[in-house]
């Protein structure tokens, strides 16, 4: 007989002193969730009875703590959502611009190989939060070098 649904749980512990967190965790989805992070180091796993748990070290500053959902009026709402729009179609008439510019440099010039300055065609690395744990804790993987 494995652990109840009670029993299955996730302890995250860090202090002040240690720049890791201490992950122990009986839950399966917690656990793949963490296999998959590449920030996470995986000390030890095992089985008790039927119930699998696993013990894993991550960075501190991925551990991050939810604050509650915040309620807009519909007016705040239609504000942001103007606000969005108004800074995608910036953005997009930025990648415009930038496109034209590098098409027409390319077809004028005889170095077309060249690459200026922060004009790789990389975009900036998204942080993604791929698993909820509890209420309270979300882990992130980190930002990429």
């Amino acid at each position: 007989m494995g652990l109840t649904a009670f029993e299955r749980e996730t302890v995250v512990s860090f202090n002040d002193a240690e720049e890791m967190a201490l992950v122990v965790t009986q839950q399966r989805r917690v656990i793949t969730a963490l296999k998959n992070n590449p920030a996470a180091v995986l000390l030890a796993e095992g089985v008790f009875e039927t119930s699998r748990w696993a013990r894993f070290a991550i960075p501190k500053r991925l551990v991050s703590f939810r604050t509650r959902n915040r309620v807009f009026s519909e007016a705040e709402r239609a504000r942001r959502a103007a606000q969005l729009a108004t800074a995608r179609n910036g953005r997009a008439e930025a990648d415009h611009a930038d496109s034209s510019r590098r098409s027409s440099s390319a077809s004028g010039s005889a170095t077309s190989g060249s690459i200026e300055a922060g004009d790789s065609g990389l975009s900036t690395p998204i942080v993604v939060s791929p698993i909820g744990v509890g209420d309270s804790v979300r882990f992130r993987e980190g930002e990429v070098a």
